[in-house]
């Protein structure tokens, strides 16, 4: 049976999670740890006005990057519904390509 609530590790099941692709401005980052690359941030997409919480590994992303972030929605019975990034891409502006 899928699950996306933490195992007893405390690690969540990204398996069984569906993969979306979520584009916008980092608004800004909430934590960072720079020793093991983990990062929370705030993501600010085009036409939402709620700002969407990320985590993850990726120490290259800054405040104020445009960035395009794969991952799932996992519901963390600590800190609830976020999207936990599996890959992600730094947006170069198309004016600068």
């Amino acid at each position: 049976m899928p699950t996306d609530s933490p195992s007893p590790e405390g690690q969540l099941d990204l398996a069984n999670a569906q993969a979306v692709t979520v584009e916008g401005v980092g608004e800004r980052i909430v934590y960072e740890n720079p020793e093991s690359g983990f990062l929370v941030g705030r993501l600010r997409e085009e036409g939402n006005p709620q700002l969407v919480t990320f985590v993850g590994s990726m120490l290259a992303v800054s405040a104020g990057e445009s960035v395009r972030l794969r991952g799932s929605w996992p519901e963390d019975r600590k800190f609830g519904r976020q999207l936990q990034v599996a890959s992600f891409e730094v947006v170069v502006p198309s004016s600068v390509r």
